[in-house]
């Protein structure tokens, strides 16, 4: 059998264990670390009960000041608002079916047609038992409050298109008949009226099997006037933000899905809260947002309410797309959002007019990403078979130099050296391969696409698969048994035990050893909640990997060639470069220090 794995491979494969590793204890930590700050927090701060009350009468006249908004911080109280009215008018088109309470005039129950939750019941945001929505219109020198008035539906009104008063003041509502847009302009009869505060409070229901999951990719997020980029509150922990620039919209997600809120001329400034309590399940988050307008008039907004698709929303106009988070937050990984949008989404894209089983389409887009990297590669799987050659050679060094490591290291350097290979060969491509995956960690997880999609025995692949669910939960693990991270393990297990056996042995290698069995279990722990799609994604890099470097080796890589080309070099030294002078300077340095240590 070929011997193809050399020392190289060890090392780079090692360190894109370490780097996912570490990326993933430090996501975890720091998530941990923030439900401990909220947990604290909730015992000082009571902005939101446990139950679905509305919101207090004082809410929508709330200070633009953080301080006062805290001060204040009763957006949800036990005193429910009193129903005049509890009329409701029903509008729908192909996507989206939804309701209009007379009373304030508020969107209520938007039921999505097309998606269901986890356990097969209607997606439906903005509930009318957990909703609240208030304009607050200065006119005449009075403040007067939407919610406590009631409004009529003129004869006028169409199924997509309908107007509502309430005497003083109206309402257009305009439902787009192909997408999930809800327009709506808010006029006076004197028009003398400020429309100078929206108030909008809702929270939001479990839709997803992972509640952990759906909590940490559901928060407030909001686009700068002038800015490509959003901002958002914190998704681990209760949080409160005064904006007081000037923004573009507000946006509340729930992982896969949003209701986003507009101004024709954006807001002048706006408070937003999202809070939650671990050990409540009855909900995900409680969201309150209270915008100024910037033109006060009439108050022209913009609703949407509907998938965080990405291939629909980068269609609107003010950058909604941005919400779906195509790369992680921290600051090291912000650029891999490039690989996803200009490589992996228009791939996945394109593969499903063609492929209905997203498990198949991610089978074909790891295949292509390998056949990519392929002449990548060959330069590491050409240093695998140097390696090889040179293995008589190394195993006599460790015989003659012993426990010696300074030693062992200084002349295996020269070994290599003479023979014109690198001991960098392996590495450098197989770090090359580290964006595409952390690219693929941030699409899966985004991906709505893959969600309620089955592929073998996973029901769902932009959630964990489950084969067994534990009675107690395991830290880290958690209380399921994933097949996929298990699979994916022992792949990376058999990988690390194959590679061992085919190279030679070394004092460094030998301490290496139980480090490299102990990191694909611990990877096992970080990988276990992660969607099935990215389980079964890595689980096909590591087959593919093995199975692309034996066909490569075996067919492409000519060993008799690659000898005489070692013997060659031996035979015509080449001048050592800066780097590898260097290097051999500073062993041979540590290999005099450590021999005048024993010597004192």
């Amino acid at each position: 059998m070929k011997e193809f794995f050399d020392k190289n491979t060890i090392i780079g494969t090692f360190l894109i264990i370490l780097v996912l590793g570490g990326y993933f204890y430090y996501s975890k930590y720091q998530f941990q670390k923030n439900q401990a700050i909220a947990l604290q927090e909730r015992k000082q701060d009571s902005l939101m009960n446990v139950k679905g009350q509305h919101i207090s009468s004082d809410s929508a006249q709330l200070s633009p000041d953080s301080a006062q908004l805290k001060q204040n911080n009763q957006l949800v109280s036990d005193t429910s608002i009193s129903k005049i009215s509890s009329e409701k008018f029903s509008f729908e088109n192909n996507l989206m079916r939804f309701e209009i309470a007379a009373q304030g005039a508020v969107i209520e129950n938007v039921i999505l047609k097309q998606w269901q939750t986890y356990d097969k019941k209607p997606i439906i945001l903005l509930t009318d038992d957990h909703t609240d929505f208030n304009v607050e219109i200065l006119d005449n020198g009075q403040i007067i409050q939407t919610k406590d008035l009631v409004f009529q539906k003129l004869p006028s009104s169409t199924a997509q298109d309908f107007y509502l008063t309430s005497g003083a003041y109206s309402v257009h509502y305009r439902l787009d008949t192909a997408n999930h847009y809800i327009y709506t302009t808010w006029t006076s009869q004197s028009g003398q009226a400020k429309f100078r505060r929206v108030n909008l409070a809702t929270y939001t229901h479990k839709n997803e099997q992972d509640l952990k999951r759906e909590r940490m990719f559901s928060t407030i997020h909001y686009l700068k006037e002038h800015s490509d980029a959003t901002e958002k509150l914190d998704a681990m922990k209760s949080s409160i933000e005064t904006i007081k620039e000037k923004a573009v919209w507000v946006s509340l997600v729930q992982q896969f899905f949003n209701v986003s809120v507009k101004s024709e001329d954006g807001f002048e400034s706006m408070e937003l809260s999202s809070k939650f309590e671990e050990e409540d399940t009855t909900y995900v988050k409680k969201y309150f947002t209270s915008m100024v307008p910037v033109t006060q008039d009439t108050l022209s907004l913009t609703f949407f309410a509907g998938p965080s698709s990405y291939q629909l929303l980068k269609k609107d106009p003010d950058k909604l797309d941005r919400i779906i988070p195509l790369s992680q937050d921290f600051i090291l990984f912000r650029w891999v959002k490039v690989f996803n949008i200009y490589f992996i989404i228009p791939m996945f894209a394109f593969l499903s007019k063609f492929f209905s089983n997203y498990g198949v389409i991610i089978f074909l887009i790891t295949l292509f990403i390998k056949l990519v990297l392929t002449p990548l590669s060959f330069k590491q799987f050409r240093s695998g078979v140097a390696m090889k050659i040179l293995k008589p050679d190394l195993e006599k060094l460790k015989l003659k130099y012993g426990d010696d490591q300074q030693k062992f290291a200084t002349e295996q350097m020269k070994l290599f050296s003479e023979a014109g290979v690198s001991q960098l060969g392996g590495c450098l491509p197989m770090l090359l391969q580290l964006p595409i995956l952390f690219a693929m960690v941030s699409f899966f997880p985004a991906s709505i696409e893959l969600r309620q999609q089955p592929f073998l025995w996973a029901t769902d692949l932009s959630s964990y698969d489950s084969i067994l669910t534990l009675p107690f939960s395991v830290p880290f693990y958690g209380n399921h048994v994933s097949l996929f991270t298990i699979l994916m393990t022992l792949t990376q297990i058999a990988t690390t035990w194959y590679m061992s056996k085919l190279q030679p042995s070394s004092p460094q290698q030998d301490q290496m050893k139980s480090m490299m069995y102990i990191m694909p279990v611990g990877m096992m722990f970080f990988f276990n909640s992660l969607p099935a799609a990215m389980t079964f994604y890595y689980l096909l890099q590591n087959i593919l990997s093995i199975l692309q470097q034996w066909v490569v080796t075996k067919f492409f890589i000519d060993e008799n060639k690659v000898r005489e080309e070692i013997e060659f070099n031996r035979k015509n030294p080449k001048k050592q470069s800066n780097f590898q002078a260097k290097m051999q300077e500073l062993m041979q340095q540590a290999e005099e220090q450590k021999k005048l240590q024993q010597k004192k």
